[in-house]
């Protein structure tokens, strides 16, 4: 917000389970809703300039899908460094896993790039939560059924505030029963070079299939590093150019 200057204004949403005693898990459509009356408290009508980051961009997909099926206009829906769910449901478990093994190879030499980049704090914290990660793997591969949690998508999440971990747990959950739908209108990904190793990497991030009108925006930095200096200062340039 700071970077793309006073005269931009710029209001951000909390996650709804953090304002909330109710930690049952909620959809991504309900989710969606609910951002849309908080965001229509301050702008009853459009037109709206909407965007997220990794899993708030698949609510802001959700968000300006239904805004514009319910007539409204979306003149900007951003995602930064976001990937659509995952469109290997329809496959086996231990098929996914195979997948999975195989881009993780093709990703690696990338994967190592963006890894000693980080600090050493930040290694070690990632290195733990890959073994976890690594281990599972392994046992889906051997067949048997074992789930991904927190703890598998987020670096040191034990150290989090409990309601923080309620939020992450839940929102993994919201993004397995998600059942994507296209979007029609016009979307502009930044991204980074960061590659994800298990994922089959497109310049699109898989974002075509959904919305055939995208523009594709290279940013600096990484996953964890494109909101720092002096990384936002590209994306916020960027970014103006579409407000």
């Amino acid at each position: 917000a700071l970077a793309l200057g006073p005269e931009q204004p710029f209001y951000a949403i909390q996650a709804n389970a953090l304002n909330s005693a109710d930690q049952s898990v909620m959809t991504i459509e309900s989710l969606a809703a609910t951002y849309i009356d908080k965001i229509k408290s301050v702008q009853p009508s459009g037109p709206f300039h909407i965007g997220g980051c990794c899993f708030g961009g698949v609510i802001a997909y959700e968000m300006s899908r239904q805004l514009v099926r319910a007539g409204e206009r979306v003149l900007l829906f951003a995602i930064f460094e976001g990937y659509p769910p995952s469109f290997n449901s329809a496959k086996s478990k231990l098929m996914n896993e195979w997948f999975f093994a195989f881009n993780f190879l093709r990703n690696l030499p990338f994967w190592i790039r963006d890894y000693y980049q980080l600090s050493k704090l930040d290694r070690r914290q990632k290195n733990h939560r890959l073994s976890r990660v690594f281990r599972k793997r392994f046992m889906r591969l051997m067949g048997f059924n074992i789930e991904f949690d927190k703890h598998d998508v987020v670096d040191n999440a034990a150290s989090l505030a409990e309601r923080y971990q309620n939020v992450v747990e839940n929102n993994i959950q919201a993004m397995r029963r998600y059942q994507i739908k296209p979007f029609d209108g016009h979307m502009v990904l930044f991204r980074t070079p960061h590659r994800v190793p298990g994922r089959i990497e497109k310049p699109d991030r898989g974002w075509q299939k959904l919305s055939a009108d995208i523009d594709i925006q290279m940013i600096t930095g990484t996953h964890t590093t494109m909101l720092k200096e002096p990384n936002v200062g590209v994306l916020a340039d960027k970014l103006k150019s579409y407000l």
